[in-house]
């Protein structure tokens, strides 16, 4: 019963990992979404690109990356950021997201 027990508990311990960080990721995987629409948002009302990415990395995290394209009549702004936990260190894996809007009508771009 001993040598079962002690073969099994790793076992039960990496899978429970394992479902705690894709718990994880999937919590966190609507941050860079969310990140990259209201820094659009705030770049449409005329705020400046400074301050649309310190929005951003607030929500997304201050290892995000953010880029931000102004086109003729649009703002694409575009959030990245590591996965958290094991899942994303070992696994690579990046959450992102992209918003697109136009400057609203009187701001200042």
């Amino acid at each position: 019963m001993t040598a079962e027990f002690a073969v099994i508990m790793p076992v039960i311990a990496v899978v429970v990992s394992l479902v705690i960080g894709v718990a994880a990721v999937g919590t966190t995987s609507v941050r860079p979404e969310e990140a990259a629409r209201l820094a659009a948002r705030s770049l449409a009302r005329g705020d400046s690109e400074a301050e649309a990415r310190r929005i951003a990395r607030d929500i997304a995290g201050r290892h995000a990356v953010v880029g931000i394209l102004h086109g003729d009549r649009l703002i694409r702004v575009t959030v990245a950021s590591p996965a958290p936990g094991p899942i994303g260190e070992w696994g690579g894996i990046v959450l992102s997201g992209q918003a697109e809007t136009g400057p609203e009508p009187g701001a200042s771009t």
